[in-house]
């Protein structure tokens, strides 16, 4: 395997290994000032479901979703352009926690619908080695607390965590309740081993529902009543008729929509405020490694769907990472060149102690990003630093459709056939499709797409038949029709 089509993964773990003893040994004023030792670090991943990137104030947001998170990146290293691996919760995840993308580890759905109309889901493999199980087998103490019920137990990702823990209940509610959980987990442990959190938040999750004060931050409630009732049960089927053309949705309604998302967004960012606040009280947010991130984004109509679990648009794949380092070094820096979800897992890889990078996984499709971040041109630019992102989802987990940004272009293919074509730089929002041509880059990225979809086809199985009393839950989810 290659991960962009040219090095190869053992190949540069050798390279890597050897720029990082270069990184200790270098007389370069910049590299000697790096404040981490060969001591572990702690990790807290943070994974906020369908947050879109450009809906923060650190994103250029003007209005004031976000200012723990903002605070966060101006203590931290922001991405300006970071991909998803796909728009779907499962897949998405499963790429975060192994460094892999969809077409190499098959985790593409959650649940779906057999010919014989049973539902099944894919599972991520045991054979696929996980963030927790590495940083397990370094020492690490490995704790989870998520709502989502695409990652629950049984379906792959609780490899490697001691503790694997799924709350149920209002989402506004259970946000507070994971960031509760951890810190009374941390107050209580006597381990002074290094530890791995992940709190994976539901918040702005669809139906986007914030309770007061927040429902009434950003537009007037009362505006809303146009729309169906947010919970589960209405919200499913009404954006189902919106994305298939059946019902017709008012500027008025998307307005409230937003206003509601974003309602939703300063709900989690007041909870992660609270979390970061008592980290520093504790004396451990210094030295504590922090990613802050989302699986995929939500649609408003950019492309005449909402939600997500849809074509890879940018809309859905264009997510925020933040990393905060240890000492906060590089602290405010913007990385412009393009990363991607995969490149998480090696760079934490870097933060766990003297001969890390020896054990990485030698088949991973990501990369670290700390050469990204050391580099010393503006806002580490360098063509040599960009990262072809892949993004792929089974549309209604039946179609493939597969991205691949690179360069200046954004190539989406169907397995139906459709493409589409936009240039990143001059249509950033993916409005103007240029396929059929020009036909060079088509071709080539036609090429790219075509193997991916054959990787994909080896590796993506009908799924595993799941249990009626889970199949009761996830429809009550919305997740099934």
């Amino acid at each position: 395997m290659t991960w962009d089509g040219s090095t190869t993964p053992r190949a540069f773990s050798l390279l890597s290994t050897l720029f990082f003893l270069g990184l200790l040994l270098s007389c370069d004023t910049a590299r000697q000032s790096v404040p981490w030792s060969s001591n572990p670090k702690n990790i807290v991943v943070i994974v906020i479901d369908a947050l879109r990137a450009d809906h923060l104030g650190c994103y250029g947001y003007a209005r004031a979703t976000s200012p723990a998170i903002d605070t966060l990146a101006s203590d931290g290293v922001l991405f300006e352009r970071a991909i998803s691996q796909s728009t779907f919760t499962s897949c998405s995840v499963a790429s975060l926690f192994t460094g892999l993308n969809p077409h190499h580890h098959g985790m593409y759905w959650g649940s779906l619908r057999n010919q014989a109309g049973s539902v099944r889901t894919h599972r991520l493999g045991q054979e696929h080695t996980t963030l927790a199980e590495l940083l397990r087998d370094q020492g690490y103490t490995c704790m989870a607390w998520f709502q989502n019920k695409m990652l629950r137990k049984g379906l792959g990702f609780d490899q490697g965590f001691a503790g694997y823990t799924e709350l149920e209940g209002n989402k506004q509610e259970v946000g507070g309740r994971i960031v509760d959980r951890f810190l009374d987990w941390h107050a209580r442990r006597k381990d002074k081993t290094p530890f791995f959190a992940y709190l994976h938040l539901l918040n702005v999750h669809g139906p986007y529902a914030p309770k007061p004060p927040f429902d009434s931050m950003f537009g007037d409630p009362g505006a809303r009543r146009s729309l169906p009732a947010m919970n589960w049960a209405t919200w499913s089927p009404w954006v189902r008729q919106v994305n298939s053309g059946q019902r017709v949705i008012t500027p008025g309604q998307l307005a409230g929509l937003k206003d509601a998302y974003d309602g939703a967004i300063r709900t989690a960012d007041t909870q992660l405020g609270r979390l970061f606040r008592t980290l520093r009280e504790r004396g451990i947010f210094s030295d504590t490694v922090i990613v802050l991130t989302s699986d995929h984004g939500d649609g408003f109509m950019e492309h005449r769907f909402l939600d997500h679990g849809r074509p890879p648009y940018i809309e859905l794949v264009h997510v925020p990472l933040i990393i905060k380092l240890p000492s906060q070094a590089f602290r405010g820096k913007r990385v412009h060149t393009q990363v991607r979800l995969i490149d998480v897992l090696p760079t934490l890889l870097e933060f766990t102690g003297p001969g890390a990078l020896e054990r990485e996984p030698t088949d991973l499709d990501g990369s670290s990003l700390l050469p990204v971040i050391q580099d010393n041109s503006s806002g580490g630019t360098g063509a040599s630093r960009h990262r072809r992102a892949i993004s792929e989802i089974l549309v209604g987990g039946k179609e493939l459709v597969v991205s691949v940004r690179e360069g200046r272009y954004a190539f989406l293919h169907w397995a139906s056939g459709t493409e589409k074509l936009y240039d990143d730089v001059r249509d950033p929002q993916e409005q103007d499709n240029l396929a059929p041509g020009p036909v060079e880059e088509i071709v080539h990225l036609r090429r790219q797409t075509r193997a991916i979809e054959m990787a994909a086809a080896r590796v993506r199985s009908s799924g595993e038949p799941i249990e009626p009393d889970v199949v009761k839950r996830i429809r009550s989810l919305g997740y099934l029709q």
